[in-house]
């Protein structure tokens, strides 16, 4: 027979008999031992009785056992679930065609092993034998005849032979084409692949149960022996950090100190223009420089002016022929005053010395003549321009010119030998100092959107004649350009002892006779865009910020050397060093660069009025880099970081053997109370109640020299002139950014709650000696129990005293638990951890609430605890109105500005009102720390 190629077939063993000696009843009784195998199966119906049907019968009868059942269901199961894996098994041994077993019925053979005599002797008669198929899971009857070899042994299998169509056999469906394996040859071969299949079961199982075991047991080894760690350590890991505290400082320190890039700041920088709503793309191409920093610009709409013209001319009343007309620009750039009116006026005019209340009082006692004329004004350094113009409108001023004088200068003054910028340290003779005459010590930022951002309440209108802006023209000028129209002055009015150092001017007021002024003041008026830029760091916790800030914008445009947007780049420069060492700060860190500063501090203003509730959320402390103007580091603060900031000063080094802080204590300078004055930080600390620092470096009037203000000459030349190396920027960047790192490294806020109390106990027990005493015995209204004040101001005084004691309980917590966060435990307190985990989000939600709570709540003028300047809302800190004795080491703040405004004012309700407020606050602080 050809050979033909097989599909699906289940390989089997050709049996060979001799023909001689097996019988067909040897067949039928080798089947009577494997028959109970296959009980019970379902056969094909048989029309006649047969050896098929009596072993068919026989097999039925034949119950089997549990354990024949079980390999029976198991090869069905196989058989129809694994043809796969039979049909591998076919591949590997496929028989020649001519070697297959079959019976095949021959005349002779059947009478020699025939059983019964009766049966047919036509070999088409023959039953064919039945097959057990595997995939059939049945016998069925074989249409192929045996073929009985006459070897006697077992023929192997032999590789078949290419099918060709002519030798292809049609098969019935389900039936080798080649002939059927016999019901042994199947049943062993399945048989023997399930015994194989169950070995190799085993062993894998046996395998895995290994393996399994054997990973506990390691796990359990390594758990027992797993080295303690600390929360500290836990949390870096989880966000992928690997650099510590110590990493961290090293990297920045070096950074700046050895590889310092302010000489190429300060050189483009003074380069550039830096008018207010100008020129921010030059800070944006730098800011981009620090690819792993977040660069965004806000865009806010502002009113403010720009200057066209400004002009002053003397000249004579009865001829009106203009006599002289001092320069009023330093260089090629108008000199102006912002937020002064726009408009031309004539008038005669009066010197009215630094325009203080004192010497207006002066003038009124002298009977001299002031109202309705313009005021020549020289700046006082312990004034704002703001309230000194203020103070002017209210005693008839219809316009102002204001000057620097020489002698307020100090030691470096022409008169006692020094030369004049550049050549030495005394004032330059055209300089002119530039201030906003916005009232910014009433409420910053824009005028027209006092207390609210245009971008949250499109609704509300702007207000279109704010009563923060003054009403008359205003203009500076130089000292020497200022001189002839005050020798004009001379021998009219008293001398009033007041002097300068004006060689031709006798220092008397006046008024004018036969003289007058015409002051030229066009501006133009308008809402125009400033931009803050801000470089974003995102830290670990995300509801937990920093924001340090500084101005970049100039009145005059060119100069502006003293700001700290140098040292805000070199900062941001060391941060962006460290973000390459996948340094990811534990809180978010953003540095901003405001504009519109001095304008009137609108960029911070509109930032905050914007961002306010976010703020209130998210950031406890700004920081802002102030101006460096000389050698004398100036610290001003919120009490609360008192002590963070002197371990940052020890971490600084000036040389190999001083510190910041041995330089700081040796000169006798001390931390100053924040709010000294109006600056970026007012929104955050006065408004907001987020804790405030201001860091910057002031003249030492006995090395330095004189200062200016938004003028040209605060230049690359005046900063060397008392920096010849141009280190103190760097020296700043350098302790300014290291706080911000250890304000964000540890995990709990580094603050001081018992300063803070400390300062409120001290500056309320000044103010209760200076309350009148008859208001001591007054019945209160508030809360309306009407006992006397005394007595509650003694409540509030025990009050204050156990706050104070229990303040002290919480900083020894604060500090024990970040202790405890360095400290390393086993895994198996992991709940200790998770303890302290708590603690941390518990004791710094409280420190951020903290300052917050001193904020007042109303803030329209009837209900405010400050009836005449409203906007400024927190409890504790403000801006001093004047200079204030209340406080000799902080005359130029207010602690507790609402009782200090009742007090100076006599409005009994007023500070009864602000003595309940305070004592309500200071009970929810006790329950806070508690």
């Amino acid at each position: 027979m050809s050979s033909s190629k097989r599909k699906g077939n289940i390989p089997h063993l050709n049996i060979v008999t001799n023909s001689t000696t097996d019988s067909l009843s040897t067949i039928s009784n080798a089947s009577d031992q494997i028959r109970p195998l296959l009980s019970p199966i379902v056969s094909e119906p048989d029309e006649t009785p047969s050896i098929k049907q009596h072993l068919h019968d026989k097999m039925l009868l034949s119950p089997g056992d549990a354990d024949d059942d079980l390999l029976l269901r198991s090869l069905k199961f196989a058989s129809m679930s694994n043809t796969n894996l039979l049909s591998s098994y076919n591949n590997l041994s496929k028989y020649k065609s001519n070697s297959r077993l079959s019976l095949i019925s021959s005349k002779s053979s059947l009478k020699q092993y025939k059983d019964d005599p009766t049966s047919s002797t036509d070999p088409t008669s023959l039953e064919s034998p039945y097959i057990f198929q595997p995939n059939n899971s049945k016998i069925i009857r074989s249409n192929a005849s045996f073929q009985i070899q006459q070897q006697s042994h077992i023929v192997l299998p032999e590789t078949p032979e290419e099918d060709s169509d002519d030798n292809h056999i049609d098969e019935p469906n389900g039936i080798n084409s080649h002939g059927c394996p016999s019901i042994a040859e199947s049943l062993i071969e399945e048989a023997t692949y399930l015994r194989d299949l169950t070995i190799s079961q085993i062993k894998r199982r046996r395998f895995f149960a290994i393996s399994i075991f054997s990973i506990f047991c390691i796990f359990i080894f390594n758990l027992i022996f797993l080295p303690r760690t600390s929360l500290d350590r836990d949390l870096r890991r989880l966000y992928g950090g690997s650099l510590t505290f110590d990493d961290i400082s090293r990297v920045y320190i070096n950074q700046l100190h050895y590889n310092s890039k302010i000489n190429n700041y300060l050189l483009h920088y003074n380069e550039n223009t830096h008018f207010t709503g100008k020129n921010h793309k030059f800070i944006e191409n730098y800011a981009e420089t620090f690819e792993y920093l977040g660069i965004n610009t806000e865009k806010y709409e502002v009113y403010m002016g720009t200057p066209i013209d400004t002009r002053i001319q003397l000249f004579n009343e009865k001829t009106k022929k203009i006599i002289f007309e001092p320069n009023l620009k330093e260089s090629d750039t108008v000199s102006y005053i912002p937020y002064s009116k726009s408009g031309t006026l004539e008038g005669n005019y009066v010197y009215v010395n630094y325009g203080t209340i004192d010497d207006y009082n002066t003038l009124k006692e002298n009977n001299i003549k002031i109202e309705n004329n313009i005021f020549i004004i020289r700046y006082n350094k312990e004034t704002h321009l703001s309230l000194i113009v203020e103070n002017a409108i209210k005693n008839g001023a219809i316009g102002i010119i204001t000057y620097n004088d020489p002698f307020d200068d100090g030691k470096f003054t022409e008169k006692n030998g020094y030369m004049n910028f550049p050549l030495g340290y005394s004032r330059n003779h055209h300089e002119v100092d530039k201030f906003t005459s916005n009232y910014i010590y009433y409420q910053p930022g824009d005028p027209t959107t006092p207390g609210w951002s245009p971008y949250l309440f499109q609704d509300h209108k702007r207000l279109k004649n704010p009563k923060t802006i003054p009403n008359i023209p205003i203009l500076p000028i130089s000292f020497t350009e200022i001189e002839p129209l005050l020798t004009k002055l001379n021998g009219l009015g008293p001398n009033l002892n007041w002097v300068g150092n004006l060689e031709n001017f006798k220092y008397t007021p006046g008024p004018s006779v036969d003289y007058a002024i015409k002051l030229i003041n066009e501006i133009d008026y308008g809402v125009k865009p400033i931009y803050n830029i801000i470089m974003e760091i995102p830290g670990i916790i995300t509801d937990e910020e920093i924001i340090l800030g500084t101005s970049r914008d100039v009145i005059s445009g060119l100069g502006g050397l003293s700001n700290g947007e140098v040292g805000l780049f070199e900062i941001a420069r060391g941060f962006n060093e460290l973000a390459k060492l996948n340094w990811k700060p534990l809180r978010t860190i953003k540095l901003i660069s405001w504009d519109g500063s001095n304008h009137g501090q609108l960029g911070s203003t509109e930032y905050g009025e914007y961002y306010a509730q976010r703020l209130i959320n998210n950031c406890f402390v700004y920081i802002n880099f102030d101006n460096i103007r000389g050698n004398k580091l100036s610290i001003n603060s919120n009490p609360l970081f008192n002590n963070v900031l002197k371990k940052v000063m020890d971490l600084i080094l000036i040389n190999n053997n001083e510190s910041l802080l041995d330089n700081f204590e040796y000169n006798n300078n001390t931390i100053g109370m924040i709010s000294e004055e109006v600056n970026d930080y007012t929104i955050f600390q006065n408004h907001l109640g987020i804790p405030s620092i201001n860091i910057g470096f002031k003249q030492d009037e006995n090395t330095d020299p004189v200062s200016y203000y938004n003028s040209n000459f605060d230049n690359l030349e005046l900063l060397k002139s008392f920096d010849p190396d141009l280190k103190l920027h760097n020296l700043l960047s350098q302790f300014i950014g290291m706080l911000v790192i250890e304000l964000s490294e540890h995990e709990i806020i580094n603050v001081s709650t018992n300063d803070y109390l400390q300062v409120i106990s001290t500056s309320l027990n000044k103010l209760y000696d200076r309350v009148p005493k008859e208001w001591l015995e007054k019945p209160m209204k508030y809360p309306f129990d009407y006992q006397k004040l005394e007595d509650e101001m003694k409540k509030l005084n025990n009050t204050v005293q156990n706050v104070l004691e229990l303040t002290k309980i919480f900083d020894k917590e604060m500090k024990s638990l970040q202790e405890e966060i360095i400290q390393d435990y086993p895994w198996f307190k992991l709940l200790n951890k998770i303890k302290t985990a708590i603690k941390i989000k518990m004791y710094n939600s409280k420190i951020k609430s903290l300052d917050k709570m001193f904020v007042t709540v109303f803030k329209d003028t009837e209900q405010s605890l400050s009836v005449i300047r409203p906007w400024y809302r927190h409890l504790i800190f403000a801006p001093s109105l004047h200079s204030s004795d209340f406080d000799s080491n902080s005359s130029r703040v207010d602690i507790l500005p609402g009782l200090i405004e009742a007090l100076t004012s006599g409005n009994f309700e007023l500070f009864e009102l602000n003595l309940i407020s305070l004592d309500d606050t200071i009970n929810r602080i006790a329950l806070t720390l508690s």
